[in-house]
């Protein structure tokens, strides 16, 4: 719909479209903050791989690719589904903007606090974080 279409509706339809859009952005927010809990989950579940010994499973070349494949899939998988969520929410905000015509993520971050901006950005730095110790953990799989 564009905003010649939108001024045209009643108050309550523009209110009810409005409405879809805002819980649209919600929901995409609340499912980027929903990555912390798989990453706690994942963190814990490499915890346990990282300390298999050689009795439990021999470290043969086969289960050090499949172990590495496995492990360089967690941050992949993370990264995309992160980064496809961003790219809903900015795109909720961008037609929300159309419609209403106005620039609100400037006005969101002007009124952001610190804090705020930190959470923001809190989900990008666990899997960058989490990919770093994946990396490490490849790593020392090969080496051993």
């Amino acid at each position: 719909m564009i905003k010649e279409q939108f001024d045209k509706l009643p108050i309550d339809h523009k209110l009810e479209y409005i409405k879809i859009h805002i819980d649209l952005l919600t929901d995409s927010g609340r499912r980027r903050m929903g990555i912390l809990s798989s990453v706690s989950a994942l963190s814990a579940m490499l915890l346990i791989v990282a300390t298999f010994g050689d009795k439990i499973i021999p470290f043969n070349i086969t289960i050090k690719v499949l172990l590495s494949l496995l492990l360089a899939i967690i941050p992949m998988a993370l990264f995309f589904y992160n980064l496809d969520l961003k790219t809903a929410l900015n795109k909720n905000v961008k037609y929300l903007d159309e419609l209403l015509g106005r620039d609100s993520k400037k006005e969101i971050l002007e009124k952001q606090t610190k804090l705020n901006k930190f959470i923001g950005i809190f989900p990008d730095i666990v899997i960058y974080l989490l990919a770093v110790i994946i990396a490490i953990l490849i790593y020392s799989i090969w080496t051993k």
